[in-house]
């Protein structure tokens, strides 16, 4: 719904009847307020105000702010709370569970999809077709999402949790979020659900079983974390995708269980074991601990984790793999090793070309690729004396004295191309300089009047010629926004001096909506430094592009915001040169 910027009609402060009829239809909508939370949410009419914008469909929505905070908005006649809302009062909807990567694709614009939904130990909400929902991460129930149910529960439970779920009119992100303070949700603790739907283990075993293979229905792996008690059973070498032959279906289903928040992971592995293995954890150097460390890390990533468990939370890697990866009379402790903090661990791993890790939302990192092909993991091998009954000093005998990356030397790389079996033929037929034109060469890059007579062309002709017939487009990155492709080639700012009234002299700017600029901030700042009175209109035959109208000849003032500032490079700005020169 707000997934493309919207525009402002008006804005307006809510009058004092607005305000109470306003306060009457959202108890009427949430009867789970309380008159506290209510006053809350809703504090007084001073702070209240009402927008009328139209969105990327040209429909006229309704928001709510409070204290310039979008607090709800109006959506088929009824009031849905925002993020900002929901993060106040988190159980004013029924929640569903999902994945940190589904955000990024409900942020896009997409529904979430049931496949893409973790069922909780408690089961299902209760939940009915066309009801308000809110969305959550596995990590934090703060809410990042709030949309509108396709099915009720039992239908999704009845359909095997396939297809569409809840269409999602608001996510954190959004352009409807942009407009308020930008802030992250709170970090709140997850809690059991008052009203399950599953109770029985196989209802939740089965659904959770499809909720853990995919994100998406377009096939995105979801990360399934597993006991700690059955990976910390078996020897790190014996142990095969956590599964003994032997082993019965039930108990194997029973050791399966939704991934946990990431914070209580953290302190289950920093507790565990510490009565076994205290003694051998002191015995151990920090160096000692850093090889141990990379050695459970490179077990982990040759012989117990595949393509299909991508994305994997950093947190589910090292507390459900690299600790029941260690030797039994041992422990690796991230806190005794020279990385103190496991953020800083994953960055020596990506910067030796192990993997790639992405912060998916503040302070959750996630594996999102495996470099399997990388030496070091394809020539790893169990190391010499781990797995006996040997002491950890013994263990560690043969790792080097010290180890230390200020000594990794950058390599230089050459990308090079490698003529294949198929291609040699075409670089056969041609010379050094020429290349024979065949019938494809000739309907792609030849006019009609040149078929009959060339039969050969130059290199730098060829691509010069396909070049030429390549649609222009570009590519525009903001930060912590989503890329955009853009048609056509980049459409500069355009500043230009015209005349009003006679001698007067006026500076027009057009085209900042386009590199990102806020109008409004940049018309302030433009305004104090020139002295002058500012304008803002519409650019004539265009409905969605603004400009900026201000008094004398301050292309020189501009070009110093723009250019020195705002740090946009000057091939993108025309019209700097009818700048004032000084005096000589």
């Amino acid at each position: 719904m707000f997934v493309k910027a919207f525009r402002v009609k008006s804005n307006s402060a809510l009058r004092g009847s607005e305000s109470r009829k306003l306060r009457t239809d959202i108890s009427t909508a949430f009867p789970k307020l309380s008159a506290e939370q209510l006053s809350c949410l809703l504090p007084g009419k001073r702070e209240l105000a009402v927008l009328r914008v139209i969105d990327h469909h040209r429909q006229i929505l309704t928001v709510y702010l409070v204290a310039g905070e979008p607090a709800f908005f109006v959506s088929s006649g009824r009031i849905v709370p925002t993020v900002y809302t929901l993060w106040k009062v988190p159980d004013l909807l029924p929640t569903l569970t999902t994945w940190p990567p589904v955000l990024t694709r409900l942020a896009g614009g997409a529904d979430l999809m049931l496949p893409g939904v973790v069922i909780p130990p408690g089961g299902l909400p209760v939940l009915k077709p066309n009801e308000l929902c809110s969305v959550h991460l596995v990590e934090n129930r703060a809410p990042v999402a709030v949309g509108v149910t396709l099915m009720s529960s039992e239908n999704m439970l009845a359909v095997s949790m396939r297809g569409r779920g809840v269409n999602i009119l608001h996510t954190m992100s959004d352009h409807l979020w942009a407009s308020g303070p930008k802030s992250s949700p709170p970090l709140l603790p997850l809690v059991e659900p008052e009203q399950p739907i599953a109770t029985s283990d196989e209802e939740v075993c089965g659904a959770n079983d499809e909720a853990g293979i995919c994100v998406v229905e377009n096939g995105e792996g979801g990360a399934m974390a597993t006991s700690l008690e059955e990976q910390s059973e078996g020897d790190w070498y014996e142990d095969e995708r956590l599964k003994k032959p032997g082993c019965k279906e039930e108990d194997q289903e029973s050791e399966v269980q939704q991934e946990e928040d990431h914070h209580e992971i953290k302190e289950e592995v920093e507790n565990q074991g510490e009565e076994e293995s205290g003694e051998a954890v002191d015995s151990m150097t920090q160096e000692q601990h850093d090889w141990l460390l990379l050695q459970c890390c490179l077990h982990t990533l040759k012989s117990r984790i595949g393509p299909e468990d991508l994305p994997l939370a950093v947190a589910t890697f090292y507390g459900n793999y690299i600790i029941p990866s260690c030797p039994k009379d041992t422990k690796v402790d991230i806190k005794r090793s020279s990385y103190k903090k496991l953020s800083r661990f994953m960055s020596s791993l990506q910067r030796r070309g192990l993997l790639q890790v992405k912060e998916i939302t503040r302070g959750v990192q996630t594996i999102t690729s495996v470099a399997w092909t990388h030496p070091e993991i394809v020539s790893f091998s169990k190391p010499k004396g781990v797995g006996s009954s040997d002491s950890v000093s013994a263990r560690v005998k043969d790792m080097p004295a010290q180890t230390s990356e200020c000594n990794y030397q950058t390599p230089e790389i050459f990308p090079l191309f490698v003529v294949p079996v198929c291609l040699q033929p075409l670089f056969a037929c041609a010379n050094i300089n020429l290349v024979c034109v065949d019938p494809v060469l000739c309907d792609c890059l030849l006019d009609k009047e040149e078929r009959p007579n060339c039969t050969s062309l130059r290199w730098d002709m060829l691509f010069s010629r396909c070049m030429k017939r390549l649609n222009v487009c570009h590519k525009v990155v903001f930060p912590g926004r989503k890329e955009e492709i853009r048609k056509g080639a980049v459409v500069p700012i355009e500043v230009t001096v015209a005349r009003r009234g006679g001698n007067k002299k006026v500076t027009l700017v057009r085209n900042l909506e386009l590199f990102g600029v806020d109008l409004e901030a940049f018309g302030r700042l433009l305004q104090r430094r020139a002295q002058a009175s500012i304008t803002s209109n519409l650019v004539p035959g265009q409905r969605s592009l603004s400009q900026l109208q201000v008094q004398g000849n301050q292309v020189a003032l501009l070009s110093t915001l723009l250019v020195g500032e705002y740090k946009i490079p000057s091939k993108y700005i025309t019209g700097l040169e009818a700048a004032i020169k000084g005096k000589k």
